[in-house]
C-alpha cells in the first residue's frame, strides 16, 4: 500500500492539528479535547508521520499493515478504523504521550483510552500471536540455533535466544491496588514494570 503527498493531503493534516489544539491567553494556552465523532483519516495520520512512521510504530510499514490484517477480526466493527486503533496502540505502547496520540488522531481522550484497550484485547485474543518456546522440540532447537548461526554476527554455537530486559515506565499504583507501592519503584527512579524477554534470530519474542 502506498501513500502520496499533495496539497489536499497536507491541508487535511493541517486541519487535524488545528482542530486538536485551541490556544487561549497565556504562555502555554490550553488543550481542548477534539470531537470523538470527527477522527482524522488514517491517510492523514500516516502523512503526518512522514519518514518517521516506522520509528513511531516500531515496525516497518509492511509489518504494520500485516498486523492490522491479523488483528482486524478481533477489533470492533464501526467507529474509527482498525488502522487508527492499531496505530494509537503501537504509538502509546512505544512510549508516546497520550496527549500527542489523541491530538494527531483527532480523538477524545476517552476514545483514545477505549482504542488502546481494544487493541490490547485484540492482541491478547489472537492465538497465532501467542508467545511460544517449544524447548522440548529438538527440531525447533536445531532450526533456531541454525538461524542464529546463519546471521554471521554470533561467535557462539547452539544459541536458542537473545535475552534482554527493560524497565517500562508506568503510572504509580495506588495503595488500594497493591500492598506496597514502593515495591514498584525501579532503580532508575521511576515507577516501572520490570520486563525481561527473549527473541529468536528473526526478532520474534519467544
Amino acid at each position: 500500500m502506498s501513500f502520496w503527498h499533495d496539497a489536499r493531503d497536507q491541508l487535511a493534516v493541517n486541519h487535524a492539528a488545528a482542530a486538536a489544539y485551541t490556544y487561549t491567553s497565556g504562555v502555554l494556552g490550553s488543550y481542548r479535547s477534539p470531537s470523538p465523532n470527527n477522527p482524522a483519516s488514517f491517510r492523514a495520520v500516516r502523512i503526518s508521520y512522514g519518514d518517521c512512521f516506522a520509528r513511531a510504530m516500531r515496525m516497518s510499514e509492511g509489518c504494520f499493515f500485516k498486523l492490522v490484517d491479523v488483528l482486524r477480526p478481533h477489533l470492533p466493527v464501526g467507529g474509527i478504523s482498525p488502522e487508527l486503533r492499531v496505530s494509537m496502540g503501537l504509538w502509546y505502547y512505544g512510549g508516546g504521550s497520550y496527549l500527542d496520540v489523541a491530538a494527531v488522531h483527532r480523538v477524545s481522550h476517552s476514545t483514545f483510552d477505549n482504542s488502546v484497550w481494544e487493541f490490547t484485547d485484540a492482541v491478547s485474543s489472537t492465538k497465532n500471536m501467542d508467545i511460544t518456546m517449544p524447548i522440548d522440540d529438538p527440531q525447533w532447537r536445531a532450526r533456531t540455533a541454525a538461524l542464529f548461526q546463519q546471521r554471521g554476527d554470533s561467535p557462539l554455537n547452539n544459541i536458542l535466544g537473545a535475552f534482554d530486559g527493560i524497565a517500562i515506565a508506568q503510572e504509580p499504583p495506588t495503595a488500594r491496588d497493591v500492598s506496597f507501592v514502593a515495591d514498584h519503584m525501579s532503580r532508575k527512579g521511576f515507577f516501572a514494570i520490570n520486563t525481561q524477554a527473549m527473541c529468536d534470530a528473526n526478532y520474534e519474542i519467544t
